[in-house]
C-alpha cells in the first residue's frame, strides 16, 4: 500500500488523464473520488492485464508460438507491463513508484517492437497486429497519465 504522501485522494479523471492539457480542464463538474487501495484498483493495471491475455493468446494461436525467443520476450514484457506497476504501487514512496511506472511505459513499448517483428516475420496478421499495438499504446498512455498526475501533485 502507498504511504500517506502517495495515497491521497485519487479521481478516476485523474487516473485517466492522458492529455496534455491541465487537469483543471478535464471537466467543469467535480470529480467523484475514492482512494486507491489495491493496485487492482488502477485502470492502468487493468489495461495492462488485458494486454497480458492479448499477448498470451497470439503466442499460443498463432505461428509466433514457434519462435521461442520472440515469444518468450514479448511474454516477459507484457508481463513486466503489468507487475511493475503493481511492484511501484506497494513499494511505498511516489519516487519509487514513478520509477517503476517508467518501466512499465518502457516495457510496453518493447510489446510494441516484439509485435512488429511478429508482422515483419508474418507470424501475425495485421489485425492481431493492431488489436495488441492499440491496446499496448492504450495501457501506456494510462501509465503516463498517471505518471502525469504524481508529478503535478507533488506526491
Amino acid at each position: 500500500m502507498l504511504r500517506p504522501a502517495v495515497s491521497k485522494l485519487l479521481t478516476t479523471e485523474l487516473l485517466n488523464h492522458t492529455t496534455t492539457e491541465p487537469l483543471n480542464h478535464i471537466t467543469t463538474q467535480p470529480p467523484m473520488t475514492k482512494r486507491i487501495e489495491r493496485f487492482e484498483e488502477l485502470q492502468a493495471w487493468q489495461e495492462a492485464r488485458q494486454l497480458c491475455r492479448l499477448i498470451y493468446g497470439i503466442t499460443s494461436t498463432t505461428e509466433l508460438r514457434k519462435d521461442f525467443g520472440l515469444r518468450d520476450q514479448i511474454q516477459r514484457a507484457a508481463v513486466s507491463v503489468a507487475s511493475n506497476i503493481s511492484e511501484g504501487f506497494h513499494d511505498g514512496s511516489s519516487a519509487e513508484l514513478l520509477r517503476f511506472l517508467a518501466y512499465a511505459r518502457r516495457s510496453a513499448a518493447e510489446v510494441q517492437t516484439c509485435l512488429y517483428i511478429a508482422l515483419d516475420q508474418r507470424y501475425i496478421q495485421e489485425p492481431q497486429f493492431k488489436e495488441c499495438y492499440e491496446q499496448a499504446e492504450r495501457t501506456a498512455k494510462l501509465v503516463n497519465g498517471l505518471k502525469r498526475y504524481l508529478h503535478e501533485s507533488n506526491c
